[in-house]
């Protein structure tokens, strides 16, 4: 079915923060999108 993904970017980084894990910001966004880019369908008539 149908769901709604939302993404909390200021959380994600945060909490890393909070432990001292000092993962690149740009590490955190490449890895999200990858996850979520290959959990979506394919859009329609590509």
């Amino acid at each position: 079915g149908d769901s709604d993904i939302y993404l909390f970017p200021i959380t994600m980084i945060s909490r890393r923060r909070e432990v001292d894990n000092r993962t690149p910001v740009v590490d955190i966004y490449r890895k999200a999108a990858d996850i979520i880019t290959d959990s979506r369908p394919p859009l329609p008539f590509q």
